[in-house]
């Protein structure tokens, strides 16, 4: 994990969109910004003043090969910093996911969330957000998730959102470069039944992305010669 940790520590932010190639998310759409649709005030920025736009840091949109017919919009927000996880991260982690919330409820309504949806012949949209939080400090893999699990969040939110830590990143980087160098070992991410992938028509069992359910997973399904699975060390 160390060699993934210091590229962290080099690239920053930029290790994101790394990442996202790395795991098929190819040319995601960068540096969005959209209108703040409450017209009272109600979204805030971490000052406390009222906002008019969000923007969105990269967005990603698939159709998903585990639910047939619909449309993933995955609205992703890369925090970063030099400095190790706070011994106390819940005040900053909700503000995080706040901000992230708050831009996800304006995407829903927005011209851009049209847009996007007409490039698509699908029955159903599901938006759904991703947090990337990641520092550079030496040897940080600290598991976040664990420390912000019991977290209240006090704004609703009906949409998914997979929070991604120095932990989960640096397991799924170093498991694609041992995959990648493995000789004449070819592979493709593997998309298991779900009951609500049955169409004959449009049903995948494998691909070349990792959809956005397995994403802070601990176990992520590959299909080769034989079915490749590796598990996060606890």
């Amino acid at each position: 994990m160390g060699e993934w940790s210091k590229k962290i520590g080099e690239y920053g932010e930029d290790v994101v969109e790394k990442f996202l190639s790395i795991i098929g998310w190819h040319e995601p759409v960068k540096g969005i910004t959209i209108p703040c649709s409450m017209q009272n005030g109600e979204h805030k920025n971490d000052r406390g003043e009222s906002v008019k736009t969000h923007g969105i840091d990269f967005m990603y949109s698939y159709m998903n090969p585990l639910i047939d017919n619909q449309l993933n919009n995955v609205i992703i927000s890369s925090k970063y910093s030099m400095e190790k996880y706070p011994n106390s991260p819940t005040q900053k982690f909700k503000w995080f996911m706040t901000d992230l919330i708050n831009t996800m409820q304006c995407f829903g309504c927005s011209g851009k969330k049209t847009e996007i949806s007409e490039q698509y012949s699908c029955s159903s949209i599901n938006d759904i957000g991703v947090l990337f939080w990641l520092n550079g400090a030496k040897n940080s893999n600290d598991d976040l998730i664990s420390s912000i699990s019991s977290a209240r969040i006090d704004i609703e939110c009906n949409n998914p959102i997979y929070i991604v830590d120095n932990r989960h990143i640096v397991f799924i980087l170093e498991l694609m470069k041992y995959i990648k160098s493995l000789q004449n070992y070819n592979y493709s991410f593997y998309y298991p039944s779900t009951g609500l992938n049955i169409n004959p028509v449009t049903r995948k069992n494998t691909g070349d992305f990792l959809p956005v359910e397995y994403i802070n997973s601990s176990l992520i399904p590959f299909n080769t010669s034989v079915n490749f699975y590796r598990k996060i060390k606890s």
